[in-house]
């Protein structure tokens, strides 16, 4: 019986682990392919001038002109075992990953120098302009090395580390000072800061086994094992908003209310937030209200409001105030280049309300003061401000639902707290740190298209200089894995239908979301609420993952 609960658990964690993968890639497209006449690639680089790959069947290396994909001269391995390659502009570095060897191989002279490796599973190979670094399987580390011994400088975490799988970290390349690296279980490529130890980006692989990477001029290329070629993809425009796998729902949402009594409640009001289109949601048909006697105002921060009057409810009387609404929703991933960010003083001063103090920030508190301190040192540019923040809190916090909404010195004091308090922390040192923050608050597909929420979900908005607004998720991103965590650091899945955008405390929903509620009673009354979001599939119309082809290059935060 244990061996099959078990069996199962490893069945729906192996499903979830897919589905993550699946929903959290920027995709590529590719733009030009050469096949290749080798049966077993695996390894690709470039040296300034020609593309190298190599055939571990073959235990041959061929020099390749990029421009055309044609082979140009065929060398022998000086290794039995060519698992990846990389080059310095003299020599041709080969991994030989069974032996635990690396080759500083010169084709043309044919001369060798060998080094033992201090590394226990090596996987991947780059050279980056000064010192050499190996994706390591074994201790789910990246290493840089020192070319005269072999022995280890430093290590970065590797991007699939904490996720409980083995990554094989198949594909490196070095280009405009970031390290690129592959993972051919996940099908995943990450843009990596080697100085901070964060991913940057995450992308989709253009194939199903990404052997080997490389960039030649304004391309990356990327060997792919199982088909047997070399593709040519080109990356996202930085600044960008990309919506890919649409998914198709009708929302339902709303507050029921019935009086158990023994006395009446004079007067009930529903305060539901308007959803409206977004880069992340298209609204396809008008918002319908239930019941009609509602008015719309909008609260202090912009957000349009649904207001429902009810009076004189006796003891059982019940009564609801909903919308329905069709919707598609979409994946959204924001590439951004951390250098083409802005500094502080590039910030717009048209958004001073979203660095104001509010009851659930407590911004001047010695707690969230010193955090900041402690988090962001002398940064001055805004991402890695606001990534840094990301991080400390992550570092200093586990989520849990401990019942109220505390203020953010409360939380961070306390190590734990629940999505809101997450986002209460994270606002509060941002607006600490001078940079604007805000919330989204939304109701969330659980799951299977037709399903029911009644937890929601809210995060953090960080305006980042000159793109706009950038959704973070510091809840969602808490997690050991690198990659798990960049994932909620500009990006968003299908499963969220944002209804509330706010900066504070509003007068309509105070420091709720989606909905709040408040009444006046005569006499004692015990009162039982429901907030329920349903949905369902909308109709004609399979949620699967696809990429939309022709993108809304949306500026972010738009």
């Amino acid at each position: 019986m244990v061996k099959k609960f078990m069996f199962i658990l490893f069945v729906f964690s192996l499903s979830l682990f897919f589905m993550v993968s699946i929903y959290c890639q920027i995709p590529l497209e590719v733009e030009k392919s050469f096949p290749l006449d080798f049966k077993t690639p695996t390894g690709l680089c470039f040296d300034g001038s020609f593309l190298w790959v190599s055939d571990l069947a073959t235990t041959k290396i061929a020099k390749i002109d990029p421009e055309n994909g044609k082979v140009k001269k065929v060398y022998n391995s000086p290794s039995f075992n060519v698992n990846a390659l990389a080059s310095d502009g003299k020599h041709l570095w080969i991994l030989d990953s069974n032996e635990k060897n690396l080759f500083a191989f010169e084709p043309e002279t044919n001369l060798v120098k060998t080094l033992q490796l201090d590394v226990d599973d090596p996987q991947g190979i780059v050279f980056d302009g000064k010192d050499i670094w190996i994706s390591d399987g074994a201790s789910k580390k990246i290493v840089k090395i020192d070319t005269e011994d072999g022995t280890t400088i430093e290590s970065l975490t590797a991007p699939t580390a904490g996720t409980g799988g083995r990554g094989q970290l198949t594909g490196m390349t070095y280009h405009k000072g970031y390290l690129w690296v592959s993972d051919r279980m996940r099908d995943e490529i990450y843009q990596i800061d080697t100085e901070n130890d964060f991913i940057i980006n995450i992308l989709k692989a253009p194939g199903p086994y990404i052997s080997g990477l490389a960039f030649y001029k304004d391309f990356m290329v990327c060997l792919d094992y199982q088909k047997k070629c070399i593709d040519y993809v080109k990356l996202p425009q930085t600044g960008k908003a990309i919506r890919y796998n649409p998914r198709k729902e009708t929302l339902t949402f709303g507050e029921s209310y019935c009086n158990f009594g023994p006395g009446d409640i004079e007067e009930l009001n529903i305060f539901i937030a308007v959803p409206k289109d977004l880069v992340f949601q298209d609204l396809l048909s008008n918002i319908k209200f239930e019941p009609d006697n509602y008015v719309i105002e909008k609260d202090e921060w912009g957000q349009d409001v649904a207001i429902f009057n009810f009076k004189n409810l006796k003891p059982l009387d019940k009564v609801s105030a909903r919308f329905n609404v069709d919707c598609t929703l979409y994946n959204v991933s924001y590439f951004i280049d951390p250098r083409e960010a802005g500094m502080l003083e590039d910030i717009p001063q048209n958004l001073d309300q979203y660095l104001k103090d509010d009851t659930k920030l407590n911004i001047q508190n010695d707690v969230i003061k010193n955090a900041v301190k402690e988090a962001v040192g002398n940064e001055k540019n805004v991402y890695y401000i606001a990534r840094k923040i990301y991080r400390y809190i992550q570092d200093k916090m586990h989520y849990e639902m401990v019942g109220g909404w505390n203020t953010a010195p409360v939380v961070l004091s306390r190590g734990s707290g629940s999505c809101s308090e997450y986002s209460f922390v994270m606002i509060s040192m941002l607006r600490a740190a001078k940079i604007p923050a805000r919330y989204a608050g939304s109701v969330v597909v659980r799951g299977d298209d037709a399903s029911r929420d009644d937890v929601f979900h809210r995060w953090v908005e960080v305006y980042i200089p000159p793109f706009g607004w950038v959704p973070v998720d510091p809840s969602g991103g808490d997690s050991p894995s690198p990659s798990e965590q960049a994932k909620c650091f500009g990006s968003l899945q299908n499963r969220f239908l944002i209804t509330t955008i706010g900066g504070g405390g509003s007068k309509y929903l105070k420091w709720d979301y989606n909905s709040y509620s408040s009444y006046i009673a005569k006499g004692a009354v015990k009162v039982s609420t429901l907030k329920i979001g349903d949905w369902e599939p909308f109709s004609n119309f399979k949620n699967e993952p696809q990429i939309i082809k022709e993108n809304k290059k949306t500026k972010v935060g738009e």
